[in-house]
């Protein structure tokens, strides 16, 4: 059952990475319909990411501190800076921070997924 919750949350991370990237690399335009959209994502991109915190301290182990420092960078990226505000402007570097950090996420928690495995 870890094992499945790990692979839901590497595909939740996946999911909010392109939701983040999405916002960043359009022009803002508050109040547009495709703006209220990229939001939405980016929002509930991160309160999915939120629900797996409560376990990943159990599931991960001694990986959880380092879980824990990359989803509050992610959380950073991807609401930080000029988030829901008309100053927003493409910011391809935000975005590939955020892809940085997303990666290095899906990375560890492949790491915890094997620990399981090699510990069953």
């Amino acid at each position: 059952e870890d094992v499945a919750r790990l692979n839901d949350h590497i595909e939740d991370i996946s999911k909010l990475e392109i939701a983040a990237t999405d916002y960043w690399l359009s022009e803002a335009s508050l109040g547009s319909a495709e703006d209220f959209r990229l939001r939405s994502r980016v929002h509930g991109g991160l309160a999915v990411s939120g629900c797996f915190r409560e376990e990943a301290a159990r599931i991960l182990g001694c990986r959880f501190p380092k879980y824990a420092d990359l989803d509050l960078e992610l959380y950073a990226l991807a609401t930080g800076g000029d988030f829901e505000t008309s100053a927003r402007m493409i910011d391809s570097h935000q975005a590939t921070e955020i892809m940085k950090v997303a990666h290095q996420l899906r990375a560890l928690l492949r790491e915890g997924r094997r620990a399981i495995y090699w510990f069953h």
